[in-house]
């Protein structure tokens, strides 16, 4: 992972003379050049997928805070939210930029000025390998009404901005009667996009049209829906990871019993 990071830094900021492992520069290593710090696992065990908090240290020459200013920016560019491949492993990944660390530190020893970025890396999907139907059926409705990508399941490696991700996050069954059963599932959707206006409209979009529809389609030839039953939203939560919107659905299904069933009873306990 780390070494796709500082690939796609060095790719994209081009103002950089290296970007190195951690104890690798030394004193008279020429500035300005980034330092990659591979933080620990998510706490939460997202389900989407394996994330990893990540540091990035830049370090120019003391005065030069301009210079300082401009790397960050384009270190954020580079990584917030674009996807880039381990050239090592093969594996694919995306960034979420949350903020510096701390203050700027002046090092008069190394005559550098330092600064600490702090990302979350998202590890990417290489298949869709959901089989899913009541993912597959929100993504496809909320594809349609957004016209932004929408994944199920997982995120996957042709990952865009914007774009939508529906998962399934809890599932309950209760008996209604001796033939059939109500479904109850709960499904996370992520919104993602790189500017707040733009998320905050695909959420309210995506809110008043599962409003307005009551039901969406889980197999139109067999005219099967899913019914909405409730809708809750956080949109503070973190969009790669967690998502903002929860929404309820219902569906009543038959139940399949087997064996003898009885046709009539005669008077002499016969059994046709």
């Amino acid at each position: 992972m780390r070494a796709g990071v500082r690939k796609q830094i060095l790719d994209n900021v081009a103002t950089l003379k290296d970007c190195y492992e951690p104890n690798v520069p030394k004193h008279n290593t020429p500035k300005p050049y980034g330092v990659v710090v591979q933080g620990t696992d998510s706490s939460r065990q997202d389900p989407t997928s394996f994330q990893r908090a990540l540091e990035v240290w830049i370090y120019a020459d003391l005065g030069s805070f301009q210079t300082l200013d401009n790397l960050m920016l384009e270190t954020i560019e580079a990584l917030d939210l674009k996807t880039f491949t381990d050239p090592n492993t093969g594996l694919s990944y995306t960034a979420t930029f949350n903020g510096t660390i701390g203050q700027d530190m002046v090092d008069e020893e190394w005559k550098a000025i330092v600064r600490g970025l702090n990302f979350s890396v998202i590890a990417l999907h290489e298949t869709d390998s959901s089989t899913d139907t009541w993912e597959k059926a929100t993504a496809e409705f909320t594809e349609e009404v957004t016209g932004a990508k929408s994944y199920k399941g997982a995120w996957r490696e042709d990952f865009q901005v914007p774009s939508v991700l529906c998962r399934t996050i809890s599932k309950t069954t209760e008996e209604i009667n001796h033939s059939s059963y109500r479904e109850n599932r709960e499904i996370r959707i992520h919104v993602v996009s790189d500017k707040k206006d733009e998320r905050n409209q695909i959420i309210d979009t995506i809110e008043q049209s599962l409003m307005r529809a009551i039901k969406i389609p889980l197999d139109i030839e067999d005219r099967r829906y899913l019914t909405i039953k409730s809708i809750r939203e956080n949109r503070d939560s973190d969009m790669l990871g967690i998502g903002q919107i929860t929404v309820t659905m219902t569906r009543i299904n038959s139940i399949e019993r087997g064996g003898t069933f009885i046709e009539r009873i005669y008077s002499r306990g016969q059994v046709n």
